[in-house]
């Protein structure tokens, strides 16, 4: 091939990718819109259901209507909708997520921290839960994404503790050459060897969680937000002993 026609070649190979790149981001903002319009359309209803279940229990309420069953029914009605709510709202987070970000700077763990333990310092006294950190390393992201992966491996830690224990969780840092590795450890429920590879799956609830609190999505998420990062996520966990989720995060170059 002479160097004109390779000169060429490359040059409309250029042009085909441009082209497809700007097809697919296309095709993305598309998808992102048709998921918010139809958040919205599926929220709305549940909504009504969830306050005309209300309604309903507080008419029996104040008739001093003694009907268990009823309560029963409407109370299960009021938090199914809940959580189908928040169920749609995770998956829309999880569709808007970036696969890369140009919002990327510097960020103190520590201060990302700190704003966590404000947000969840109700959880974290009802619980009496104890948590300890060392000094935490900065590093390159972007910081509201960094902030809910931390915010939600620390709840999972309290929430997934027997009843019988105070939540115990530590969370540390150990600076690498391109990349920081943070662990979070808790003396929780653990997860059973079968579940380990599996619980990153979007929608994936693994039958130890009885309070019904959880959507599936959150681990996903996480992980989402870690590889649009160019990290890696992974948890070591024993059964009855607890868990100890990691993740990397690029380092902080001046």
């Amino acid at each position: 091939m002479k160097i004109s026609e390779k000169f060429k070649h490359n040059e409309n190979l250029e042009q085909e990718v441009n082209k497809r790149t700007q097809e697919l981001q296309k095709s993305n903002d598309n998808l992102k819109q048709f998921a918010h319009v139809v958040s919205h359309d599926l929220k709305e209803p549940l909504r009504t259901i969830a306050n005309f279940a209300g309604l309903l229990q507080l008419k029996l309420e104040k008739n001093n209507i003694q009907e268990p069953e009823i309560n029963d029914y409407t109370k299960y009605i009021k938090t199914n909708s809940t959580l189908m709510i928040r169920l749609i709202n995770e998956i829309l987070t999880f569709s808007t997520i970036p696969s890369s970000s140009s919002n990327f700077q510097e960020i103190n763990m520590n201060e990302v921290l700190d704003l966590v333990l404000l947000q969840i310092e109700s959880l974290v006294h009802e619980k009496q839960g104890v948590i300890q950190s060392s000094s935490l390393c900065r590093v390159n992201g972007d910081p509201l994404l960094v902030y809910q992966v931390l915010q939600n491996l620390i709840v999972n830690a309290i929430r997934y503790t027997a009843p019988d224990k105070i939540p115990e969780i530590t969370i540390q840092c150990t600076p690498g050459e391109t990349m920081s590795t943070f662990s979070i450890q808790d003396n929780g429920l653990g997860i059973p060897s079968e579940y380990v590879g599996l619980i990153f799956n979007p929608l994936e609830r693994l039958k130890r969680d009885q309070n019904n609190e959880g959507t599936g999505m959150g681990l996903s998420i996480c992980q989402k937000i870690i590889t649009a990062h160019g990290g890696k996520i992974w948890v070591e966990s024993e059964l009855g002993k607890g868990s100890t989720f990691y993740f990397t995060l690029p380092i902080f170059r001046k």
